[in-house]
């Protein structure tokens, strides 16, 4: 699926909310992965095409993607992350 295509299950979730005390780790995570991905074009088209698997795979069920995401996912993005500038407040 190439980026501007719609995705059933994607297309259908109309927020995600993450909400971190602006010191944490998690909040610096989050911003350090936003920052590699938009600097880094293949990384981006690769964590695309990891979600729209995991949405395939897991459909409607949260619990189930959050599972998925973890065994799957959250090694990627940490493997991501250390790659990436880290984030200074």
């Amino acid at each position: 699926m190439a980026i501007g295509q719609s995705h059933a299950i994607l297309d259908h979730i109309a927020l995600h909310l993450h909400v971190c005390p602006i010191e944490s780790k998690e909040l610096q995570k989050h911003i350090a992965f936003r920052d590699y991905l938009r600097t880094n074009e293949k990384a981006k088209m690769q964590h695309q095409q990891l979600k729209y698997r995991l949405a395939d795979e897991a459909g409607q069920e949260r619990k189930k993607y959050a599972m998925l995401k973890q065994q799957i996912a959250d090694p990627v993005i940490i493997e991501m992350v250390a790659k990436a500038t880290p984030f200074q407040t």
